[in-house]
């Protein structure tokens, strides 16, 4: 057994919980999935929630991040440069639709 995965997924879904009380939700509803081109890692976007999780190639859950509402208006798609940058693409919700770009940082 892999100790460091052990730890990693467990500090990410400690945080994938507390996000959830913070937010006053209890589940989290996809709208978007990428598959980055260079780890293979797994990324899921919620919009309801505005989080983006990320998972291994094999499903384990790396990491959890809340988004900034006040820069993700509605996250509702995504997808990735083939040197692994990161777009999401925002709906209007009243503000405006934009799309914005996210280097890789290896």
């Amino acid at each position: 057994v892999d100790e460091s995965n052990l730890s990693r997924k467990s500090a990410a879904t400690e945080k994938l919980k507390m996000l959830n009380m913070i937010k006053g939700k209890g589940s989290f509803q996809p709208s978007a999935i990428a598959i980055h081109p260079i780890s293979g890692n797994v990324y899921l976007l919620s919009s309801n929630d505005q989080i983006l999780a990320v998972y291994s190639d094999m499903g384990k859950l790396l990491d959890v991040e809340y988004l900034n509402t006040k820069l993700f208006t509605q996250p509702e798609g995504m997808c990735f440069s083939k040197e692994g940058k990161l777009y999401i693409a925002n709906e209007a919700n009243g503000l405006g639709a934009s799309i914005l770009c996210f280097d890789f940082m290896n």
